[in-house]
């Protein structure tokens, strides 16, 4: 347990918040909100986050991801192809937006309605 403290605050120490910028816009980069959808519209929604965020948060995957991977730099309605061990699937990016969670609620409750 100690030694996972002293990790979580070496990392602390380091770690600075990524300011938005406005090239972002439109476009899935780290820390943007995702909403994905399939050929059977089936929806997949999270958010791009750095490995150390992900514990506890079912919304959030790690940029590290396959799936963050196949989403970075692309824009709302480009095709996603998404490999895992068991299979290749196809998804489109249905919509793209950024923010602190407790700022934009509402965003985040529509997405998740879909």
């Amino acid at each position: 347990m100690d030694r996972r403290v002293r990790h979580l605050r070496k990392r602390l120490e380091v770690l600075r918040p990524v300011p938005y910028a406005k090239e972002q816009e439109g476009k899935v980069y780290f820390g943007a909100w995702v909403t994905l959808v399939d050929d059977d519209d089936n929806t997949l929604f999270f958010r791009i986050v750095g490995a150390d965020e992900i514990a506890h948060h079912q919304d959030y995957s790690s940029i590290n991801s396959p799936i963050a991977k196949a989403c970075l730099g692309k824009e709302i309605d480009e095709e996603v192809y998404v490999q895992t061990e068991l299979l290749k699937k196809r998804w489109y990016i249905d919509n793209i937006f950024y923010g602190a969670p407790e700022l934009i609620e509402d965003k985040i409750a529509a997405a998740k309605a879909k």
